[in-house]
């Protein structure tokens, strides 16, 4: 049996308040910062997988330590109360098992919560759209 592997990342982009980020940011399981400093001036960030993250693909939940539960976690959310107006995250993921299948999505997110998604299975509906033929799958 052969165990879903994943890998995640972000663009770099700025925040609100980089306390404030950062604080939240470590709430978030198996997840690192990274900065960029633009021209010396401003800084941007970028969030991505920690090297001690279980292969599972972006955070979807967290336990709380007072409690001991588990809770779910909007990760595009809680990061687009960082955003300030006129910025947009966006963070793309891939992930396979073994070759039986290769997978991968892509979200924006806005200042405001409005999020896109773009899918790697896309592409089949794209194809049927484009030239009338449906394609098989790249899985087994």
């Amino acid at each position: 049996m052969a165990n879903y592997c994943a890998t995640w990342r972000s663009n770099y982009f700025q925040v609100k308040d980089q306390d404030a980020f950062e604080e939240a940011a470590s709430e978030w399981p198996d997840t690192r910062v990274v900065t960029r400093d633009v021209d010396g001036e401003d800084t941007l960030f970028a969030i991505m997988e920690d090297e001690r993250g279980d292969q599972g693909g972006m955070p979807s939940g967290r336990y709380n330590d007072e409690t001991g539960d588990y809770e779910e976690l909007d990760l595009l959310q809680e990061l687009s109360e960082h955003l300030p107006e006129g910025e947009v995250a966006i963070l793309m993921e891939s992930g396979h098992e073994k070759l039986r299948y290769v997978c991968g999505h892509a979200l924006a997110v806005n200042h405001e919560g409005e999020v896109l998604h773009v899918s790697l299975n896309d592409i089949y509906d794209k194809a049927f759209e484009a030239w009338g033929i449906k394609p098989s799958e790249a899985s087994y």
